[in-house]
This record gives structure tokens, sequence and C-alpha cells, in this order.
């Protein structure tokens, strides 16, 4: 018994009875999409309205609390004293980035709590003279070109005495956007320290102090004594292995002048051969070339880092008389009038909500 295919049985008119009802659902949702897209842009532009309406009712409140923002700024203004501010940068070696931002972060705190005595004790300064300190501000130097010099150096500059050299596969592995993006403050080798205080004379005594406290850390210190004897080492054997090859170089100078003249006539000899030749001569003065490069590397990374904290530009003397005349300033009188209108925005709210529970009780 053969039963009748359904999928031959399928009208063409079914087919479009079908799509016509799909199409109308698709429709239907278009719409209740739109309707809700236009209810939405239709309470946000009332809101922005009411809003806009209620700032211009109640603008002389408005202009009242900005009045008072204004009376504090000048309150401020009158009752302020001097500030003076001078700037230091550092270069932080051995890791001890940390270490600096949490002194800042301490004394900071020991100023806000106002704990002159611990703070003179600490830094070598008078009480008189600690109750003058503001506040500390540390950040990194944090350029295109001092990341530029950290991809360098960690990825692309070889150096002897690793085991692995960096090359193209490093920077192939690691790109320059995503080491970029992974730095921290902490990862800068250059920090700019900035000190605020009311006394202009006492920069160079707080840096004496600060760098103090500082370089007093146990671990860094056997850390710079570690590396100290490890410069010296190194540069003992690069300049014994440059003194070698100057005697290596000598003999074959000697060796070159000791040998007999040619011989007048004598053709010219024609050396046929697939193997490179080199010249040992040549050869030699390259590596020595080489070797006097890495050791005034070498002089050079060790004078960077005979401090823990290496002082690049010193505290100004006197420092900078600061303006009196803040940014803030502005910012507060905003504030002030940012206040008056949310007061007035919660009073007509509870108007509202008043109308609303008359209307309730009303209707009951």
């Amino acid at each position: 018994m053969e039963y009748p295919d359904k999928k031959a049985n399928d009208s063409p008119g079914d087919q479009d009875v079908d799509l016509g009802a799909f199409f109308t659902l698709l429709s239907r949702a278009a719409k209740q999409i739109i309707h809700w897209i236009r209810l939405l842009l239709t309470a946000i532009v009332n809101t922005i309205l009411f809003l806009l309406l209620l700032f211009k009712k109640n603008l002389l409140w408005i202009g009242l609390g900005a009045l008072v923002g204004i009376g504090f700024c000048i309150y401020s203004y009158l009752n302020s004293k001097n500030t003076y501010y001078a700037t230091m940068v550092v270069k932080c070696n051995f890791h001890s980035s940390r270490l600096l931002y949490n002194k800042i972060e301490y004394f900071n705190s020991l100023i806000g709590q106002r704990k002159l005595g611990e703070i003179s004790k600490i830094i070598g300064l008078e009480t008189n003279e600690s109750r003058m300190l503001k506040r500390f501000i540390a950040e990194p130097v944090a350029d295109k070109f001092q990341t530029a010099i950290l991809y360098r150096d960690n990825l692309l500059t070889p150096r002897r005495n690793q085991a692995f050299w960096a090359d193209t596969m490093w920077s192939r592995t690691i790109t320059y956007r995503d080491f970029e993006s992974q730095l921290t403050k902490f990862d800068y080798p250059l920090h700019e320290i900035k000190l605020y205080s009311a006394d202009p004379g006492i920069f160079h005594k707080v840096q004496q102090g600060f760098l103090k406290s500082l370089q007093n850390n146990s671990t860094l210190l056997t850390a710079q004594k570690v590396a100290k004897e490890s410069y010296n080492l190194e540069e003992a054997i690069l300049t014994n292995s440059i003194n070698s090859l100057d005697t290596l170089s000598d003999s074959y100078v000697k060796r070159i002048r000791q040998s007999s003249p040619s011989i007048k006539g004598e053709g010219t000899n024609l050396i046929l051969s697939d193997k490179e030749l080199r010249s040992p001569e040549l050869d030699l003065f390259n590596t020595k070339i080489i070797l006097k490069n890495d050791l005034m590397a070498l002089r050079k990374r060790s004078v960077e880092e005979s401090e823990i904290i290496q002082v690049i530009s010193d505290f100004n003397d006197t420092g900078t008389k600061m303006n009196k005349i803040r940014s803030n300033y502005l910012y507060n009188v905003l504030i002030a009038a940012g206040i008056a209108y949310v007061i007035i925005l919660l009073l007509e709210g509870l108007r509202f909500l008043g109308k609303v529970e008359k209307r309730m009780y009303a209707k009951s």
C-alpha cells in the first residue's frame, strides 16, 4: 500500500500563507519595538524639559546657592596662607619604586593626622617645620620615550650574562602595544615627587631626611651590595679580556712586521676557494670593540645604580609660590549651585507626592 507524499501534496498556496503569517508577525514585532522606542524617547525629552523648566523657574534660588559658594571661596582666599611647592625627579633602582610610593602614602597619612613629632623624628625637622608640610605627590615619568626605552632594554637588548638573549622572537611574542598596556607606575624607573609646604625654606632639608628614610631598607641594601660585587667582578673580567686582546693584537702586529718582505717581481697570488676568507686581525679588532662597549655600558649602569634612590633633579631650595586663585574655586561655586538645585528638585518631588496622595484620598 502506497502512502501519498506529504511534501508533494503541499500546494504553493499553503507556502504563501506561511510566509504571509511570518511577515505579519514580523511587522507586529517591529511596530511594538518602534512604539517602545518612541515612549522611551518621549520620556527622556519630557524629563529634560522638566529639569530645564524647573531650573528656569528657580533660577533665583540657584543663583543664591552660587553666591554662597562664591562667599566661601572669598573666605578661603582671604584666610589661606601662601603655599609653595618644589619638584624632585628620582630614579628608583633595585625595584624600590613600591617602597617610594609606600613611604609617600605613609608621610601623607602622618601629615593628615598631624603627628608632627613622628614626622620630625623620621625626616629630621623641627616641630614647627613639620607643621608647615602639606602633602607629597608622586607620579611616574611615563612618556612614550621612557616606555620605548623599557621595551628596548627588556626585550631587544642582548646581554652576555644571560642564558637567552633578547631577539626578534621576544618582540613577536610580546608586542609593543601589549607591553605598554601591562606597565604600571611601579615599572617606570623615573618618578617625579612634588612637595607642598607653607615654608619655602625647608625643601632641601626635607629632601635629605626623605632620601635617608628610603636608604635604610635592609633588603634593598643587600640587593645593592650584591649588584655592586657583581659589577666589580664583571668589570674585572672585561678588563682582563681587553688586556689579553691587546697583548694578542701586539703579537699579531709584531709577527707581521717580522715577516720576510716579498721578493721583487713576484707575481700576484690568486687564491680560489669556496670558503670565506677571514682576517684574524680584523676579528680580533671587532671583538675588542665589542668588549670595550660592554665595559662602558657596565660602568654607566654601575654609576646609575650607585644609590638605591638616585636623585636626577633636586628640590628647589626656595620652592615656587602657588597662585592663590585656584582652579577648584570655580568647582566649589558649581558644587554650591548644584546642591541648591538638588534641594529644589527634592522639594518639587515632595510637592508632587503630596498631590498624588490628595488624589488617592479624594477617590477613596
